[in-house]
């Protein structure tokens, strides 16, 4: 079946939708928390707060103090963890506050 120029695949309406929108940073955004969650385990989830995604820098709120500081001696390794887990490289720092 041969389409004509201005038709276009579900998936691709509904990409040029989500770009349009600028729902894409929300998106990746909620899959994060889900490879932080994944990546992480449910003992740091117990001490995670939100998770923000902005101009790839991801801020997580973390509720102890000790945590926050255990977790900043491994930014680079949970960076690298989270890019593989997502497949591309969304994120380039992390911020815990």
């Amino acid at each position: 079946m041969v389409r004509k120029s201005n038709e276009q695949s579900l998936g691709e309406v509904i990409k040029d939708m989500i770009d349009q929108l600028k729902w894409s940073d929300k998106i990746n955004e909620q899959k994060i928390v889900d490879c932080w969650a994944k990546i992480m385990g449910a003992n740091i989830m117990a001490y995670t707060g939100s998770i923000e995604l902005r101009k790839k820098t991801l801020t997580v709120h973390i509720k102890s103090a000790a945590l926050k500081n255990e977790l900043n001696f491994g930014k680079s390794k949970i960076i690298a963890s989270l890019n593989k887990e997502m497949g591309s490289e969304l994120i380039k720092e992390i911020v815990f506050i």
